[in-house]
């Protein structure tokens, strides 16, 4: 098995309806006196592909179960609550004010994609509590530095690394392809790169994620392009899957995306065809970097091996920033962390360094699977 063959697995039957449950987890350890200090998330661990929501969901369970197994922060246990929302925005903003109101978390971790962070943003802004890690390269959203703790790279250098990624593999033509009335960042920054980078670029615009229009863009494509690559919703892929698109001869050679759940379904659809994306963590099954040789060790203590994945090294490593800014606090209050967090700037988490904050710049790379499903980095 390659390192990126975990993301190789088929989607689950759709769930009926929006299920609002609640996840707990204080790890079995030392018996703590002193009350809990509670962090929060909410995810689609319901939603038609979970995949993508159980994995964030057990890389931050292995991180709190490893620090309350240590003693916890200060002598007081971290208590975890992950909501499920279903991958529906408006359970989602249920889920967040719930959190901050009655659950009283002092901070909330792991947004997934730029309108569930803008929307946890806001919610969190109202109650003065910061986001801590969210998984969006948004620029709008790093312009937002009173709450908002970014991790990870914006798109901007997402989209200069594969543009020079593509060219060092002879790609003149890509077919950038996104969809109407999805609010994205991408399609400027892509054609500003590519240029940059000495590849033509055309814009596709999908009318909706239904056959037909699918077909139309299909139609337009017409085998012309080195590579593509896709800024579409999950019901897009969906559509993708189902009706076996991923097979047709009009898609080019080479897919690509950016760094998030994007990249599963991606592979799954154009299995075949060469596969590019970039990373805004490293390999989560490499062993170089000690980070993630303990995330390994913690997931398989602690969790699912499922959360080795991308999105779970993305959720421990933010789960692990949370705390260390908890650490440095007086008083683990959400102001308190608020500051510490401004203040805490850049951390080395073992081999690896984040900056915290809004418009810093971080690690960005570049994989590809083969056509063979073989991982090149």
């Amino acid at each position: 098995m390659t390192q990126y063959l975990r993301y190789r697995r088929s989607l689950v039957g759709v769930f009926a309806g929006v299920v609002i449950a609640v996840t707990t987890m204080v790890a079995a350890g030392p018996a703590f006196a002193l009350p809990p200090i509670v962090i929060g998330q909410s995810l689609p661990i319901s939603a038609a592909d979970p995949s993508a929501g159980r994995a964030i969901r057990e890389g931050a369970e292995a991180y709190v179960r490893h620090v309350n197994e240590n003693g916890g922060i200060g002598g007081r246990p971290l208590k975890l609550i992950t909501l499920d929302d279903g991958g529906d925005v408006e359970a989602y903003r249920h889920n967040l004010r719930r959190l901050m109101a009655e659950e009283r978390a002092v901070a909330i971790i792991n947004c997934l994609g730029d309108l569930y962070c803008s929307v946890a943003a806001d919610i969190a802004d109202a109650f003065g509590v910061p986001v801590v890690g969210a998984m969006s390269g948004s620029a709008e959203l790093r312009a937002r530095t009173r709450n908002m703790f970014h991790t990870r790279a914006g798109y901007a250098l997402e989209v200069e690394s594969l543009a020079r990624q593509l060219r060092t593999l002879g790609v003149q033509t890509l077919a950038h392809i996104t969809e109407h009335g999805r609010m994205s960042e991408q399609g400027a920054l892509v054609r500003g790169a590519f240029a940059e980078a000495g590849i033509a670029v055309e814009s596709f615009e999908l009318a909706s994620p239904r056959h037909e229009d699918i077909e139309k863009a299909l139609a337009s494509i017409g085998g012309r392009f080195d590579a593509a690559t896709l800024d579409v919703s999950a019901d897009t892929y969906f559509t993708l899957g189902s009706g076996n698109f991923g097979g047709r001869r009009e898609w080019p050679a080479i897919m690509t995306t950016l760094a998030g759940p994007s990249v599963r379904l991606l592979a799954r659809t154009f299995r075949g065809r060469m596969v590019g994306f970039t990373m805004v963590v490293p390999n989560p099954e490499g062993t170089s970097i000690p980070l993630v040789r303990e995330f390994q060790r913690n997931v398989d203590k602690y969790v699912a091996g499922s959360a080795v994945s991308f999105e779970g090294l993305e959720s421990y490593i933010n789960a692990l920033i949370c705390v260390t800014a908890l650490k440095r606090t007086q008083s683990p209050t959400a102001s308190e962390l608020m500051r510490a967090l401004g203040d805490l700037r850049e951390a080395d988490l073992g081999g690896f360094k984040v900056r915290v904050g809004g418009q810093a710049a971080q690690w960005v790379d570049v994989g590809v699977v083969s056509r063979d499903g073989s991982f090149m980095n």
